[in-house]
């Protein structure tokens, strides 16, 4: 993103400029001239802060006991016609 500024009140001189903007780090140039009729550019690159955000987990109990090499399931006929069948398509 570029952004222009005119300052036509500006004394001639040395000075520092910052720029920021939100979730971004600041950036200052020291030393920048300012004279009569001339432009000056003076280019930023901003960098992104420290992202900051809360991650909450949270558990549940697992559906299969993989501990248990004994566990079934009785599937009623309904149950077995839904389910999916690649040989179908």
């Amino acid at each position: 993103m570029v952004r222009r500024f005119a300052f036509p009140q500006l004394k001639p001189g040395t000075y520092a400029v910052e720029v920021s903007a939100p979730q971004f780090q600041p950036q200052r140039r020291s030393a920048v001239p300012a004279s009569l009729g001339h432009t000056q550019t003076v280019n930023f690159t901003l960098r992104i802060e420290a992202i900051r955000g809360d991650v909450i987990v949270t558990a549940e109990a697992p559906l299969v006991d993989t501990q248990n090499p004994n566990t079934s399931s009785t599937l009623s006929a309904r149950a077995l016609e839904d389910l999916p069948n690649r040989a179908a398509t």
